[in-house]
Parts: structure tokens; sequence; C-alpha cells
């Protein structure tokens, strides 16, 4: 049987994180810089996890960018805002969030 890939409504434990072509982690959008994300990773419940190939499809209402797998017409949309400022300023909230500590 194959994987299903949900919506998260609370329960489920299914993450998808977005990669540039380095590899690196997307934290978050520049506004012009939608089409960096390159790949996914679906990590499951089972600690299981798939990678896909996407390619930038469009930019949802100015704030959510939107994105289709390769191959298939399975569509993703990034999950955090296209940031509309000046990267110093995300920059400085990225460092500030990273350095709490959550223990």
């Amino acid at each position: 049987m194959g994987k299903i890939i949900g919506i998260d409504v609370g329960g489920s434990a299914t993450k998808i994180v977005g990669f540039d072509e380095n590899g690196k982690l997307v934290e978050y959008l520049m506004s012009g810089q939608e089409d960096s994300i390159k790949e996914i990773k679906v990590t499951y419940a089972d600690n299981t996890f798939d990678v896909f190939q996407v390619s930038y499809d469009r930019t949802v209402d100015d704030i959510v960018a939107a994105y289709t797998i390769d191959g298939d017409s399975i569509p993703y949309h990034f999950d955090r805002y296209i940031v509309k400022d000046e990267l110093s300023i995300a920059d400085y909230i990225v460092e500030k969030a990273a350095a709490l500590d959550y223990a």
C-alpha cells in the first residue's frame, strides 16, 4: 500500500519541509525568491520519508508560494508566508528564534 500525504489537522505526525538546490533547509521565502525551493522531504509518523523534486508554479494572493511535484500534478504549498521586507530583518528574526532555549 502506498503512503498518503494528508492535511495536518492537529493529530497527524506527517511533516513536510522544503530544501533549495544546495540541499539547505528553506526556513522562509523572500518576495522574488519563490522559486528557491527545489525539493521537499515528507517525513511520516513512522519516521520513514520520501523526497520529491518540485517546481515553482505560482504565488497565491501574494502571500503563499505554490509548487507542483515534478512528474505529477500534485500541488504543494510552502507552509510559511512570503516575507516582503528586507532580508536583514528576516535574518534577525530567524537568528533570535533559533537562539531561544526551549528546554
